[in-house]
């Protein structure tokens, strides 16, 4: 499965045609290509989903914030549907080895 990633763009290159974004803490150039080609405009500030190095949408804020947080909940609830799952298959695989004795 592919995630995007998100961040705020620290600064543009109008030479190459690249920003500078924060993802996760990492400053990163991406490709504002697909943008350019659709006629959008990207500042200092702004809030880029980025896939495969490439800026594919302008996000506002309270957007930004939205995904992020929505990420963080399916996060913190997987987590535990994992663990669960895990210690499930490990005492059903104990009880099939009690079984086979």
């Amino acid at each position: 499965m592919c995630l995007s990633d998100l961040g705020p763009v620290s600064g543009i290159d109008e030479a190459t045609g690249t920003a500078e974004v924060d993802l996760a803490g990492r400053t990163t150039r991406v490709s504002l290509a697909p943008l350019v080609l659709e006629g959008v405009t990207v500042e200092p500030g702004d809030w880029l989903l980025v896939h495969t190095g490439l800026a594919v949408k302008v996000l506002d804020a309270a957007e930004a914030a939205g995904i992020l947080a929505g990420r963080e909940e399916m996060v913190t609830h997987q987590e535990p549907a994992v663990h669960e799952t895990a210690a499930h298959e490990t005492a059903a695989h104990e009880e099939d080895e009690a079984d086979e004795r």
